[in-house]
This record gives C-alpha cells, structure tokens and sequence, in this order.
C-alpha cells in the first residue's frame, strides 16, 4: 500500500480508495464513528464533517489549513469514499453528518491485508503482532 500522505493527490484508483476507507475505519486510528439520532431518525456508524478534517490534518496530508482539508474531503466525496447522510451536500467542517459509500471492500483477505499495510506504515508494530496472531 500507499502512504496515506501520498494520496493527496487524485484521482485515486479504486485499490487506493478502498485503502483509504480502511485507514478511515480503522478502530483504533481511524475516524470515530458513531450511531446518531436526528430528528427520530437514527444514523448508524457516521461521522461528522469536523471529525473528517480533524483525521485528514491529523494523519499528515500536507494541508496547512483546514479549508485544504475541506477541499481534499470534498475531493473524496467526489471520488465516492463518503457522501452525507440525507443528501447531495458537500462537506463542511462542521457537525453535519457523512458515512462511508456502502459497498464493501472485495473481500475479507483483502481488508485485512490493507489493515496490515496500515498498522506497519502509522507504527503500529505491536497491534500489528497482534493483529496478525489473531488473524491465524
């Protein structure tokens, strides 16, 4: 896989965007999501616009200002990574809310690989042993 800082240029291929989604999901360093009631509605596993450019600037994308970072996740949500809730709207760094595109990664093997890829790159070593003992 590829450095997520190396993804901030797009277009992304597919095999990037899916990379990327795992980083974004992932339980421990990825973005918190959470399930959300909103007018008797409930939203599950979403997350905020705020929450997405907080992770963006926190994982070393090069942006130096938060408006990048809103430019860049607008850029995903063109690409299909997340879109908002209940409609067409772009992102904004506040507390509306986004969720991840509902297709799944191709296969389980797969996405445990990209998990991987992630733990070593962030330096995750140890969760990585772990990871993988319990992958066995």
């Amino acid at each position: 896989g590829q450095p997520l800082k190396m993804m901030a240029a797009l277009p992304l291929s597919q095999e990037q965007i899916d990379e990327l989604i795992c980083a974004m999901k992932h339980p421990k360093t990825g973005i918190k999501l959470r399930d959300v009631t909103w007018h008797l509605k409930t939203f599950k596993n979403c997350f905020s616009g705020q929450d997405l450019v907080n992770w963006i600037i926190e994982n070393n994308f090069s942006f130096e200002s938060r408006e990048g970072a809103v430019e860049y996740g607008n850029r995903l949500l063109k690409s299909g990574v997340f879109h908002h809730v209940t409609s067409n709207l772009a992102l904004s760094d506040s507390q509306l809310l986004y969720e991840f595109k509902k297709e799944p990664i191709d296969s389980a093997g797969d996405a445990d690989e990209l998990i991987k890829e992630y733990l070593i790159f962030r330096g995750f070593k140890k969760t990585y042993q772990i990871f993988e003992a319990e992958s066995k």
